[in-house]
């Protein structure tokens, strides 16, 4: 209930205020990957805390905006924690990779991949207890190649 001039001195655009939506809804991440938590289970958590609201934004809005905005947001998390002192396994793996910038947005585009198969398909697992498998899936899956 604002005039749309105080939106604009705001932001740019409403994506704009959806990224700075996204990256509060993803700051516990870093936390998360800073106290050893897996990767897969932080994002469990920011998805499973914000299930509603993730589902608003994507399913209301048919714009794959979303999704770009938050592969970017997670891929940035990634990256901030390969600067950090996190010894989390998937981050030291990243430090050790060739081009650890593409391989944080791969991981990153994996797992929007996920949330939005988990947003359009009401009939997939929850991403809570998909995320108790998928270090072993993601094994199996990595070995093939």
């Amino acid at each position: 209930m604002i005039h749309h001039s105080t939106f604009y001195r705001y932001f740019d655009d409403k994506y704009a205020l959806l990224g700075e939506v996204l990256m509060l809804i993803c700051k516990p991440v870093q936390a998360d990957l800073n106290q050893g938590v897996d990767f897969m289970t932080a994002i469990s958590r920011v998805m499973t805390a914000n299930q509603a609201q993730l589902r608003n934004m994507t399913s209301q809005n048919k714009s794959t905006t979303v999704y770009t905005d938050l592969t970017k947001i997670l891929a940035d998390n990634l990256k901030t924690a390969i600067i950090s002192d996190t010894t989390h396994p998937l981050i030291t793996q990243l430090r050790r990779a060739s081009q650890p910038e593409f391989l944080a947005y791969a991981y990153a585009g994996m797992l929007v991949g996920i949330i939005q198969k988990w947003n359009e398909d009401p009939q997939t697992t929850t991403l809570e207890t998909f995320s108790g498998s998928f270090k072993h899936d993601m094994t199996a899956l990595l070995q093939t190649f």
